[in-house]
């Protein structure tokens, strides 16, 4: 799966489990500082993750303050999956 493939996933995700209507989302949007996702909904962002993508997060990568975006995030979860 692509790096842009990846994005779309979890881009697909927040529009899907979010209240605000149609959220604006690039790659440097912070979830939790623009509102768009709540503590909870962040933790089932990760376990979704974890489980879609076959991937576990450490505690080091998911306390990394980078990944409250979606660029690093997408990044990470690329690189943890070992695409190219």
């Amino acid at each position: 799966m692509s790096l842009s493939h990846t994005t779309q996933f979890i881009v697909g995700y927040i529009e899907e489990n979010t209240s605000e209507a149609a959220p604006s989302i690039d790659a440097t949007t912070e979830f939790a500082a623009s509102g768009i996702l709540d503590s909870f909904a962040i933790l089932n962002l990760v376990i979704t993750l974890e489980s879609e993508f076959d991937i576990k997060f450490s505690i080091d990568e998911l306390s990394d303050k980078s990944i409250r975006t979606l660029g690093p995030l997408a990044k990470l979860v690329h690189a943890k999956r070992g695409d190219s």
